[in-house]
C-alpha cells in the first residue's frame, strides 16, 4: 500500500490521541495492503498498565516486548482509529512498541520535534521487516 507523507501524518495524528502513544510512525510496504506502526509508548501510562496486570517488576524495555501489554495497546490503537474516523485499512495491522525515546539527540526527531521518517525507517528496519513478514507467514 502506498500512502503519501501527508496521508501518513493524518493517520498518525488520529492515532496519537491514544493514551498509550507518545509518538508514532506509520510504515507501509509496496506489496502489502496493510499498515504497521512503530510506537514510542507513554512510559507513565504503560507502567501503570503493567502494574494493573501484576507486571510492575518489568523494566521499560521488557514492558515494550510483553505480548499482553502489546495486545492492549494495539486494541487501544484500533479503537482510537475508529473514533477518529479512519478506514479499516488506515489502522495498523501490527505494532511495535519502541523502548528508545525518539529525540533530536538520536536523530529520530528534528530540533522542532518533528519525525525524521527516513531515519526512523532505517533505525527500525529489522522490526518493520518482522512485522510485515509476520503477516505474510500467517
Amino acid at each position: 500500500m502506498y500512502l503519501f507523507q501527508q496521508e501518513k501524518k493524518l493517520i498518525e495524528t488520529g492515532l496519537r490521541s491514544s493514551r498509550y502513544v507518545e509518538n508514532i510512525c506509520i510504515c507501509t510496504e509496496m506489496f502489502s495492503n496493510d499498515l504497521v506502526a512503530l510506537i514510542t509508548p507513554n512510559r507513565k501510562i504503560v507502567k501503570e498498565l503493567a502494574k494493573s496486570l501484576n507486571k510492575s517488576q518489568l523494566s521499560h524495555p521488557e514492558r515494550c516486548q510483553d505480548e499482553e501489554i502489546i495486545t492492549i495497546v494495539h486494541a487501544s490503537i484500533k479503537e482510537t482509529g475508529q473514533r477518529a474516523g479512519l478506514k479499516s485499512k488506515e489502522i495498523p495491522t501490527r505494532i511495535n512498541l519502541c523502548s528508545e525515546e525518539w529525540t533530536p539527540d538520536n536523530n529520530l526527531l528534528t530540533a522542532a520535534f518533528k519525525l525524521k521518517r527516513k531515519n526512523v525507517y532505517q533505525y527500525y528496519e529489522k522490526e518493520i521487516r518482522q512485522m510485515f513478514n509476520s503477516m505474510t507467514n500467517k
